[in-house]
C-alpha cells in the first residue's frame, strides 16, 4: 500500500454513471401524466416545500405520492427505478479499476441522492466494490458540507491528509481540498488514470 495515501473516495452521479434523465421522465410522464423533476418543472413553491430531499428530510416516495395524487405509488416507484436504472450509462472501465484499487486502498463513495435513486443503485450493484457508501439521504448531510466528508472520517480513522476525493463538481472538491484532502476534478477516465499516478496511486 502507498504510504502517503491510504483511502479514495469517489463521487457518484458524473462519475461512476450518467442518466439520460429526458427519457426518463419521457417515460414517466407517458405512463401515469406527471413530471418527477421538480427543479425543472414546478414554481418554487413546490420546490421549497420539497427542499431536503437529498438530505433525507423527505423521502421521494412522498414527492411522488403528492405529485401524482395516487395514494398507492409502488408500480410508480417501481416503473421509475426500471427507467432510472435503463436509462443509465455505467462508467464500467472506472469500476473494473475500482476493484482493482479495493486490494490496496480503502475505496468509498460519498454520493448526493435521495432514496429511490440509492435504492435503485443498490439493486443495480453499483456499489458492491466500495467497503462503504455514505449516502447524502442516510447520513443527513450532503457535498460540500464539510460534515459529510467528516463522517467517514470519524468512522473510518483516516487522515484526511492521506485520502483522495474524486468528484466532478468544483464546489465538492473546495470542500475536501480546505479539509487537507488530496482531490481530483474527474473529467475523463484517462485522465482519472494520469492525476492518480500523480499522487502514487498504484492503478
Amino acid at each position: 500500500m502507498n504510504k502517503e495515501i491510504k483511502a479514495i473516495v469517489f463521487d457518484a452521479g458524473g462519475v461512476l454513471f450518467e442518466t439520460d434523465w429526458g427519457s426518463v421522465k419521457r417515460e414517466i410522464m407517458k405512463k401515469y401524466n406527471f413530471s418527477v423533476f421538480l427543479h425543472s418543472d414546478y414554481p418554487k413553491k413546490i420546490q421549497k416545500r420539497f427542499r431536503g430531499l437529498t438530505r433525507g428530510i423527505i423521502s421521494f416516495r412522498k414527492v411522488i405520492r403528492e405529485l401524482s395524487g395516487f395514494e398507492e405509488i409502488d408500480e410508480i416507484v417501481n416503473d421509475y427505478k426500471k427507467s432510472f436504472i435503463k436509462h443509465q450509462k455505467i462508467n464500467r472501465e472506472l469500476l473494473t479499476l475500482i476493484k482493482r484499487l479495493k486490494s490496496n486502498y480503502h475505496i468509498f463513495c460519498l454520493t448526493n441522492t435521495n432514496d429511490i435513486h440509492f435504492e435503485a443503485n443498490i439493486e443495480n450493484n453499483l456499489f458492491k466494490h466500495f467497503k462503504k457508501t455514505y449516502s447524502s439521504c442516510k447520513i443527513k448531510l450532503k457535498k460540500p458540507d464539510k460534515r459529510a466528508f467528516q463522517v467517514i472520517f470519524k468512522e473510518n480513522k483516516i487522515p484526511k491528509k492521506e485520502t483522495i476525493f474524486i468528484d466532478d463538481k468544483k464546489e465538492n472538491l473546495a470542500t475536501a481540498k480546505k479539509l487537507g484532502m488530496k482531490t481530483i476534478l474527474f473529467k475523463n477516465n484517462t485522465q482519472l488514470v494520469r492525476d492518480l499516478k500523480k499522487f502514487g496511486v498504484k492503478v
